[in-house]
């Protein structure tokens, strides 16, 4: 191995690298990226609390149709019909979901008589309303009853060519 005298005459690629500055810029990137990373996850915290309330909210609206359609589809029509007249939302619902709304109908058609509620509440933004389909049992006096079976009926269990 070559020897120098004067350690500052040695070439440039003998010398030992000097790192000036440089734990200063390392530093300072990784503050920067650890703010960056903060803010995100920050408004990401913000996000997702928002998105679990209207799902609590949501869980509410649908818990409060489903306990009203229980109640109106066991009725006759025309104790379903007044019963949607004076539809209300409950005191709970009231106080939990900002200026609740409450709308029930009446469908008669080839399917039967359907009940349609819907509710809706302030939220942020535009928002549809939630809402609810059933159908009201059928009574002695509306049910349909084949008399004879059709020809495709008798054997269910071949198929015609």
């Amino acid at each position: 191995m070559i020897r120098f005298r004067n350690r500052n005459i040695r070439p440039r690629h003998l010398r030992p690298m000097r790192r000036r500055g440089a734990l200063a810029i390392e530093v300072l990137v990784a503050c920067s990226l650890l703010l960056a990373m903060i803010g995100l996850m920050a408004t990401l915290t913000s996000r997702i609390g928002g998105i679990v309330k209207e799902t609590r909210y949501y869980r509410l609206a649908i818990n409060e149709l489903s306990n009203q359609m229980e109640r109106l589809s066991s009725m006759e029509r025309t104790e379903c019909e007044s019963a949607l007249e004076h539809l209300s939302v409950s005191p709970e619902i009231r106080e939990s979901l900002d200026e609740a709304q409450f709308q029930g109908r009446l469908l008669d058609d080839s399917d039967g008589v359907r009940i349609v509620l819907e509710l809706n509440w302030n939220r942020n933004g535009p928002a549809v309303p939630v809402s609810l389909v059933g159908w009201l049992k059928p009574t002695i006096g509306n049910l349909s009853i084949p008399t004879q079976p059709s020809s495709k009926d008798k054997n269910p269990g071949t198929v015609e060519p």
